[in-house]
């Protein structure tokens, strides 16, 4: 499985960066680097598009190509066929495991609490991002408050099923939860 989905995240960051970044060399030394750091992470990839957007996503990043007049999250999932909001989270995770707390020390931004690994439970919450449920919002709350049963330390679900209450007018809880 693993060169499996090596070889499709490898394949989807050459075409992508043929297309839209000048074939740059820099999303393959990222897959690279995350192979080397942290192999596990390609291996177990059950959504290997999802990966490679993300990995996409960090370059534009640090690239400062993303944003307001550059290429958008929403643009690059809909290339990768991912949502932009999972992107992001797949992102941040990454991000993490490639650079961890060198990138705050080079920029002397302050300091970040980074939490232990919580894997089974962010695939979940990714998959479930991935999903037909989550348009549905009273399936979607009880889906959330079952990862959050899980694992009550992680805090994406909170945040989302925070989004849900409001979108339910369910305010009450909504503040609850946030």
């Amino acid at each position: 499985m693993f060169h499996d989905n090596y070889q499709i995240i490898e394949h989807q960051l050459r075409k992508y960066s043929f297309e839209f970044l000048k074939v740059s060399p820099e999303p393959l030394q990222m897959l690279e680097k995350l192979n080397k750091n942290n192999p596990k992470m390609i291996e177990e990839a059950q959504k290997p598009h999802l990966l490679a957007a993300a990995i996409v996503y960090i370059y534009l990043k640090h690239n400062n190509l993303n944003g307001r007049g550059g290429i958008t999250a929403k643009s690059v999932g809909e290339y990768f066929k991912v949502k932009a909001s999972a992107i992001s989270q797949k992102a941040f995770d990454v991000e993490n495991r490639l650079y961890g707390m060198a990138r705050y020390e080079k920029k002397n931004e302050p300091y970040e609490f980074i939490d232990r690994d919580r894997f089974e439970v962010s695939e979940i919450y990714f998959d479930f991002l991935e999903s037909p449920i989550q348009n549905d919002i009273k399936k979607s709350i009880q889906v959330l408050k079952a990862m959050i049963k899980e694992d009550k330390f992680f805090f994406d679900p909170y945040i989302t099923l925070y989004e849900y209450y409001l979108m339910d007018r369910d305010f009450k809880n909504a503040v609850k939860t946030m």
